[in-house]
């Protein structure tokens, strides 16, 4: 069990992800990877077909298509 911190939940809801993850415009469903630090935020996220499904690579093995997208803090 990881040390807890007063003031900082245990979990979050669903609801609060998809809130969260909104104000960047992203979905949750779309994110494999989100980093968020005092630079900015971070993501990888699936690239989808046009039906919406995640689009495979190429080759078909090695999974889907995934793009990193950052986005800097400006004072």
């Amino acid at each position: 069990m990881a040390k807890s911190i007063d003031g900082v939940p245990e979990t979050i809801s669903q609801e609060e992800l998809t809130s969260f993850v909104s104000h960047f415009g992203f979905k949750p469903e779309d994110l494999s990877n989100l980093n968020v630090s005092p630079e900015g935020v971070t993501a990888v996220v699936f690239e989808r077909n046009e039906d919406g499904s995640r689009k495979l690579n190429s080759n078909g093995i090695n999974g889907y298509v995934k793009h990193v997208i950052r986005i800097p803090i400006e004072n």
